[in-house]
């Protein structure tokens, strides 16, 4: 039986503020707002301006880790944020695990 996967990184979620734009003429009272954006992945940095999430790591096998899909927010822009447990399912009998 394989050992149960561990990630390498905290798995957050984040709920953010982006900046939104409009191309077309609209009157003053339709301009400006924000869209509010939902991330999930791994955390892999942060410093006291931002945090990067990747949507994909690897390199368990190999010397260097690579993480991709990273998305960098300014922490000004999030809204909230938790840290969120990663669970393998477990296969029914005849089922393949990786689906």
């Amino acid at each position: 039986m394989p050992k149960p996967y561990v990630p390498p990184h905290p798995f957050v979620e984040v709920i953010w503020d982006d900046a939104s734009s409009k191309t077309e003429w609209v009157p003053p009272a339709d301009a400006g707002g924000l869209e509010r954006v939902l991330t999930r992945g791994f955390l892999v940095k942060e410093d006291n301006r931002m945090i990067a999430i990747a949507g994909s790591v690897a390199g368990e096998q190999v010397e260097v880790e690579t993480v991709g899909d990273v998305i960098s927010i300014p922490k000004g822009m999030i809204v909230a944020r938790r840290e969120l447990v990663v669970a393998a399912k477990r296969a029914r009998k005849g089922e393949r695990a990786n689906g």
